[in-house]
């Protein structure tokens, strides 16, 4: 079977066995319970342990998400080719450890144990985890990085996605102020870079409509914001509120973006198998009239 069969085969089987049968479920779905799970989670070709962005379901959506071979893209991969130290890999666009702390310790240390705050904080991690803030990115490494890695560092980006989309557009457009490291990055990821050539497709490839204003420019969301939070728990609880409420919207957002297609897809390869099993009798002389006239796969899923 090929990848795109595989693949939509085991969403169907997440979508029976953990959403109980409804896709519209992956909305709210937290990633972080597959950890233990050896059919739906296991990742750890590398022993790098367990990461949500980066499970065995989550690769076969990007694949469904990204492929040419299924979606109206022009990105030519295969499955095998998504994974840590890969061609691509999963990233999460608005993250948790890097402002809160993977056990709460920042979130508990910058705001003085404030307990209405940690409730809030708590109740965002399950939302930080789920598939409206997961994308596929190149992953191939410059200089000791990785787009996934220079972007989390806390001495660039600190994990801020608009900070990141900033910086990407002026390596775009080639500005004198250019980051050098994420430009050397671009050039080690130019299977990716000469096909996503621009902001614009960059943002349409990955569902981030949502990060731009009407006039498509990218929303100032977090970048001018970011404050000294140990010198002032009151302006680390204020901005963290902040960039809770508008994690969350753009999550819900990209999220009903991505199951639309996802539902297309699934849909689209129901009536690719049924055409094969009608192509396949009438081959087999089961069928006397004439055989069933298909339009190709892709034009039905673009269409």
């Amino acid at each position: 079977m090929t990848d795109l069969f595989q693949c939509c085969n085991f969403l169907k089987d997440f979508i029976s066995e953990k959403l109980d049968g409804d896709i519209e479920n992956f909305e709210n779905y937290n990633f972080l319970l597959l950890e233990n799970d050896k059919k739906f989670g296991r990742c750890s070709e590398f022993g790098t342990g367990f990461d949500p962005d980066d499970t065995e379901i989550v690769r076969a959506v990007y694949y469904l998400l990204f492929s040419n071979k299924v979606h109206d893209t022009d990105l030519d991969f295969s499955f095998s080719d998504i994974g840590t130290h890969k061609k691509y890999r999963g990233d999460t666009l608005n993250t948790f450890n890097t402002l809160f702390g993977e056990k709460l310790e920042r979130a508990e240390k910058y705001s003085n144990n404030d307990t209405a705050f940690i409730k809030e904080v708590e109740e965002f991690k399950n939302k930080c985890y789920v598939l409206g803030n997961f994308t596929m990115l190149p992953n191939l490494y410059a200089n000791g990085q990785t787009i996934n890695l220079y972007r989390g560092n806390w001495n660039t980006y600190k994990d801020y996605f608009d900070v990141f989309l900033y910086e990407l557009n002026k390596c775009y457009e080639d500005a004198p102020d250019k980051d050098k490291t994420l430009s050397e990055l671009m050039k080690a990821n130019s299977f990716y870079f000469d096909i996503v050539d621009s902001m614009e497709l960059f943002k349409r490839y990955n569902f981030l409509f949502p990060y731009f204003t009407t006039e498509g420019t990218i929303r100032d969301s977090f970048r001018s914001k970011i404050e000294n939070w140990d010198r002032d728990p009151s302006r680390y609880i204020v901005f963290a509120h902040n960039y809770i409420c508008i994690s969350e919207h753009l999550i819900d957002m990209r999220i009903q973006a991505i199951l639309r297609i996802l539902k297309r897809i699934i849909a689209n390869v129901e009536i690719k198998i049924k055409y094969d099993e009608i192509n396949r009798k009438f081959e087999n002389g089961k069928i006397t009239k004439g055989k069933v006239g298909k339009r190709s796969f892709i034009e039905k899923i673009r269409s």
